[in-house]
């Protein structure tokens, strides 16, 4: 074998093995943008055994805050809908290595004007390379009384007094009468 196949074979290799590690290191939150796991913050182990239904995200990429939203879970026997969102972890820099500049308010709004806020969350920063993804759960909501859900998102910035609103955008998630809530069943 000549240097420059040697070389070449190296050069292959190399690619192959950190483009494993690559997909290694992603696979927690591309299970979850590909909806095989669902993004839920579970309270105890027996809410494990709880129905999980699903319904579709009509709005999955939010360019204006350059964010991408999974699918909704609903947890009808616990009252709560789950959700996530991922950006790039340079997108909202940090006043300093913990306290973020930038920060989300999130807040689901019904027909009758019913107000369902959507800020209890974790944010996870190890499980992307490149990512940040943030788990939101919202607490009290029936999913079957529900007519029209509308998801309403501030960009807030961090304020020595208070958090200033910077944008926010409003955009209707669900629709009894268009969207079709289904039986979610996790893809390994």
């Amino acid at each position: 074998m000549s240097k420059r196949n040697k070389w070449v074979l190296l050069l292959l290799i190399m690619s192959i093995s950190i483009s494993g590690l690559w997909v290694y290191l992603n696979r927690e939150l591309t299970q979850i943008k590909k909806g095989h796991t669902a993004p839920v913050m579970w309270s105890s182990v027996d809410e494990y055994s709880a129905e999980m239904l699903t319904f579709e995200n009509p709005h999955a990429g939010v360019d204006q805050f350059n964010i991408n939203l999974t699918d909704f879970y609903v947890l009808p026997e616990l009252n709560r809908l789950h959700f996530g969102f991922w950006y790039k972890k340079w997108t909202y820099n940090t006043v300093d290595d913990e306290t973020p500049r930038l920060v989300f308010s999130m807040s689901l709004v019904d027909q009758d004007g019913h107000m369902y806020p959507a800020n209890r969350f974790v944010i996870s920063e190890s499980m992307s390379l490149y990512e940040t993804f943030q788990y939101r759960s919202v607490e009290d909501i029936d999913i079957h009384t529900i007519d029209t859900l509308t998801l309403k998102i501030e960009l807030l910035e961090r304020g020595v007094e208070e958090d200033q609103v910077v944008d926010h955008i409003e955009f209707v998630i669900y629709d009894a009468g268009v969207h079709h809530v289904t039986t979610f069943d996790e893809k390994q």
